[in-house]
């Protein structure tokens, strides 16, 4: 299956993106910017699109364009994950040199979620 474009939402004020891409099986939720209680909706939205096309065997959360994440992004991960896991797939967070790493650190949720690049890489 070609990359298709599934979901595209700009926050009011430009404050965080979220793109949803489809790679066969896999699905990458691309964040950037600054999340927040206020990117909860989309992120929420992000998710039904990710597994809603078809079989889906990976979900990835791609936070490396992420500059600022807090409790309610960790939140969201973990939420990510069980559903992912529940609907049969594996659910991947990426981490770049941004601070969402910061957050994970900071609440232990890094040890739970697959996490790859940045210093909670496993």
């Amino acid at each position: 299956m070609p990359n298709r474009h599934l979901h595209a939402v700009r926050a009011q004020g430009d404050v965080f993106a979220c793109n949803v891409r489809r790679f066969g099986v896999t699905a990458v939720i691309e964040l950037q910017g600054e999340l927040d209680l206020a990117a909860r909706k989309t992120l929420d939205d992000a998710l039904e699109a990710a597994l809603r096309p078809g079989l889906v065997v990976t979900v990835v959360a791609d936070l490396a364009g992420v500059t600022a994440a807090d409790a309610s992004t960790v939140s969201w991960l973990l939420h990510a994950d069980a559903v992912v896991r529940l609907a049969g797939g594996r659910f991947v967070t990426v981490l770049g040199s941004g601070r969402a790493g910061d957050v994970l650190r900071h609440t232990g949720a890094g040890r739970r979620l697959d996490v790859v690049g940045g210093p909670h890489a496993r």
